[in-house]
């Protein structure tokens, strides 16, 4: 693989052109030897081993203001690479903490009125216990006029049955 910006940092020494690289045949590509190659951050040549002129710009880029999104230019400026990430991450962490809130509002709420729900639909065990003691008396009242009933209609047909034959 060649470009304008990638480059193998070992070759195969024997030949170049190929991708079997082994302990036999291992060497240093010599394009790399090349301050055009490797060097970035210095300028174009002549070569000075202190020159950072391209690397101090891109520090530069840091502190200055090249930001200028409507959503994080209240104020009417740029923004720096600190303050724009800085405000997007303040951002993220806004709607993350208002959609925490809302979730427990909204759980609270449901809670709320299960709860509500429950109140008006609850039981009372003693009031339960009244009714079941009521409709036990009801059910034996029930029971025993049945039971009058059987016996009178036993009576009637059994013992007055053979008087009017």
């Amino acid at each position: 693989m060649r470009d304008e910006i990638q480059r193998k940092f070992f070759i195969n020494g024997g030949d170049p052109d190929s991708d079997v690289i082994d302990m036999s045949n291992i060497a240093f590509n010599p394009e790399l030897n090349e301050y055009d190659n490797i060097a970035a951050a210095i300028t174009p040549p002549p070569y000075n081993a202190e020159d950072n002129k391209i690397a101090l710009k891109i520090l530069e880029l840091r502190s200055g203001k090249v930001f200028g999104e409507e959503a994080y230019d209240s104020a009417g400026g740029k923004y720096n690479f600190d303050e724009y990430y800085r405000n997007i991450i303040l951002d993220l962490g806004k709607a993350g903490m208002e959609a925490a809130i809302n979730a427990e509002a909204q759980s609270s709420m449901v809670k709320e009125l299960e709860n509500k729900k429950g109140a008006m639909m609850g039981v009372s065990m003693d009031e339960e216990m009244g009714n079941l003691i009521k409709f036990e008396h009801s059910y034996n009242a029930s029971a025993r006029m049945v039971n009058v009933m059987d016996e009178m209609l036993e009576i009637i047909v059994n013992r007055l049955g053979i008087v009017g034959r």
